[in-house]
């Protein structure tokens, strides 16, 4: 039986959430390069450990989610879940009868609807 002491333990989670925000800079520097463009990758990098910390309050957890709540963080703004101008967004992400999933899916919504109106 293989047996994973909790050091070890540590040591794989923290590459698992680096290799997380390593994908996470790319893809956000793919889909928003206008917003990234000139924003070291050091700085990219708090924005997303700060986004996952929010998104985690909300109850949002899976990978997914997370991302596209960073998503979210990076068209309506960082404190967009705050934002008096975006209150939809503190409804969805505050109501406790929502799932993280849920609420994700509410968010990436509204963003599309945005998105169809802006196109």
């Amino acid at each position: 039986m293989l047996i994973i002491r909790r050091e070890q333990w540590d040591v794989l989670s923290r590459y698992m959430v680096h290799q997380f925000e390593d994908d996470v800079v790319k893809h956000l520097q793919r889909k928003f390069p206008q917003k990234t463009e000139g924003m070291p990758d050091g700085e990219l990098r708090l924005l997303i450990q700060a986004g996952t910390e929010n998104a985690q309050r909300y109850g949002i957890t899976i990978e997914a989610d997370v991302v596209r709540y960073l998503e979210c963080m990076m068209t309506y703004g960082v404190e967009f879940d705050t934002d008096p101008s975006a209150s939809w967004a503190g409804e969805i992400l505050n109501d406790p009868e929502l799932l993280g999933r849920e609420k994700t899916k509410l968010l990436i919504q509204h963003l599309e609807k945005d998105s169809e109106g802006k196109t």
